[in-house]
């Protein structure tokens, strides 16, 4: 009869308003908030797959300089590069001298020239085993750092334009030959140990436990050498 009629129609209506709001709910969920985020963002990385961050092009806020410098200090001969140990920086110049700064006083410190063989003076500058470390042409030299002083001279062959010498496992490490060998100096005996052959030229060193990692800009490589 007609009074069945409207009741089956009225449960047939009321199962597709209750379909709509399913679908509808599903799709929002899909599309956004907080913890459909999340959700995805689990996914991703129970799936493997890398999260990237997103990095602003510039920095949110510039400090002035002067609001954070606390001294200026002028020294000839060309300063470059740079070490430091037992509170002082140690700067080492083109003019092929090594220059100790306190920084406490903002001031030189002392002096010595540690480049006596080269016409174009070397570069490079260390500290480790209780020393600061140079060049001398191709040769390494020892500073005591007390008495600022050379007090050794290790021939190794270094290249010419290697800037850190780093200290890693008891040695300080230098490139040498054409840029393909690295050599450890001992610091307890200033001394150098074998050569290693490196795979291809490489002209600066950092440092890492009980590693030291080669860059080698001429092929595009980054060598880890375990020492």
């Amino acid at each position: 009869d007609r009074r069945s009629i409207r009741r089956g129609g009225g449960r047939m209506i009321a199962r597709v308003v209750l379909l709509a709001v399913a679908l509808a709910a599903a799709f929002l969920a899909g599309c956004g908030g907080d913890d459909a985020g999340d959700g995805d963002r689990t996914s991703a990385r129970e799936r493997g797959a890398p999260e990237v961050a997103t990095v602003p092009d510039r920095p949110r806020r510039t400090t002035p300089l002067g609001d954070v410098r606390e001294a200026s200090l002028s020294l000839p001969g060309g300063p470059d590069w740079l070490a430091a140990l037992d509170g002082y920086v140690w700067v080492k110049r083109d003019d092929g001298v090594v220059t100790r700064v306190d920084p406490r006083a903002t001031e030189p410190a002392g002096e010595v020239r540690a480049d006596t063989k080269s016409d174009q003076f070397c570069q490079g500058i260390g500290a480790g085993g209780g020393a600061i470390w140079s060049c001398s042409g191709s040769d390494v030299v020892r500073i005591d750092p007390k008495r600022v002083r050379v007090v050794a001279s290790v021939p190794v062959g270094k290249v010419f334009d290697q800037g850190r010498l780093v200290f890693a496992d008891g040695h300080i490490w230098v490139i040498a030959g054409e840029g393909d060998r690295l050599v450890g100096i001992d610091v307890a005996t200033s001394k150098p140990g074998p050569e290693v052959a490196l795979p291809v030229i490489c002209s600066e060193l950092a440092p890492g436990p009980h590693t030291v990692w080669a860059l080698c800009p001429g092929s595009d490589k980054v060598v880890a050498v375990d020492v």
